[in-house]
């Protein structure tokens, strides 16, 4: 598997993504079982020289790869909608190396997420500002690959205060979702 990721969006301002398949190389029989070469489906960035912001994904597909978009800088306006991700380890991250700020400000409204390995959105180091709105998570969601009866993550991993999960929807039944 190559190492690289298949978009960089690095000093981007007002990219508008319409139907658009964000596709790793491995195969959809394949469980991407660790974050292994961290190979993304959407980097975004921003050099010291200039800033990204507004950044959106409509009706866009990510999968086979180790994370569907990974972001750390503090980018204004992310957002996705109606997208779906399945066939990854993670399907957000955003906030691993913050170098100052409160990370990304991200939206993610009416999107499916099935066939994540673990956790589908994490945020990380003091990244706040994100929101998780009518989402659909499916029983094959960080269970490791198992599906119902096997959690092995929580779905959603806020580590800081200042995100939200508003009328998002779990395949995780109440059982599953005592232990995560």
């Amino acid at each position: 598997i190559t190492q690289h990721n298949v978009f960089l969006a690095d000093r981007a301002k007002y990219l508008h993504f319409d139907d658009v398949a964000f596709n790793g190389l491995y195969n959809e029989d394949e469980r991407i079982s660790t974050i292994g070469s961290r190979v993304v489906g959407v980097f975004a960035n921003q050099e010291v020289d200039g800033e990204s912001y507004h950044i959106t994904f409509h009706r866009c597909d990510f999968e086979k790869c180790n994370i569907g978009f990974d972001c750390d800088d503090d980018i204004d306006g992310i957002v996705f909608d109606k997208c779906n991700f399945h066939y990854l380890y993670h399907a957000i991250v955003v906030g691993e190396n913050i170098s100052s700020g409160t990370g990304p400000i991200v939206k993610v409204t009416n999107c499916l997420f099935d066939e994540i390995y673990d956790t589908a959105i994490k945020t990380l180091n003091g990244a706040s500002n994100f929101v998780s709105a009518f989402n659909s998570f499916r029983e094959f969601v960080a269970t490791g690959a198992n599906g119902s009866g096997n959690p092995t993550a929580p779905i959603i991993n806020f580590a800081d205060d200042g995100n939200y999960s508003i009328g998002d929807t779990f395949a995780r039944d109440s059982d599953d979702a005592l232990t995560y």
